[in-house]
């Protein structure tokens, strides 16, 4: 993938992660459509009405069901620990609120399902601490992990970057 391609669909895809948020967000307002996208599992969240409603608005359009398993995990994440005007980058809020270097590198290295395992304990601990995140490289990370690649490694690179920086600081 050029450069400008990586760098396009980087912009889009975080366009999209904001959009996804704002409207998480919005849905999350009322009770019964905030619990039904934080509890059980992503593929829980995946049978939700609320769940398809995000997609449909966020004009997200992914038809394999591990696409739409990713987008379920990101959801719920965004449910549990999200807010779209987080002050921080998504790692340094990590680091900010004290998750640790041994759980911070499991999830930098997680692959597969694995990945979307440790960014719901991350949303939940971000939750815990009442700290949400913005979910732009976490979300970013978790849609493109099954395209490993170039833009995959800089997401991990940008999410570490500023973990370790904030951690320095």
């Amino acid at each position: 993938m050029t450069e400008a391609v990586s760098d396009e669909l980087r912009g889009s895809l975080r366009g999209t992660l904001r959009t996804l948020a704002m409207h998480v967000e919005l849905l999350c307002k009322s009770p019964a459509t905030g619990a039904a996208l934080r509890r059980g599992t992503p593929t829980d969240v995946a049978h939700t009405a609320a769940f398809h409603r995000v997609l449909t608005v966020a004009e997200i359009e992914d038809d394999s069901a591990e696409r739409l398993l990713r987008w379920a995990t990101v959801v719920q994440c965004m449910a549990i620990g999200g807010d779209s005007r987080a002050p921080l980058s998504d790692g340094a809020m990590l680091a900010r609120v004290g998750f640790s270097e041994s759980r911070f590198s499991r999830l930098l290295t997680a692959g597969g399902s694995t990945v979307q395992d440790q960014c719901v304990l991350a949303s939940r601990f971000l939750h815990a601490r009442e700290h949400p995140c913005r979910w732009d490289d976490l979300g970013a990370l978790l849609v493109l992990d099954s395209r490993s690649g170039e833009s995959t490694e800089r997401i991990r690179l940008r999410l570490a970057r500023d973990y370790f920086r904030t951690l320095g600081d």
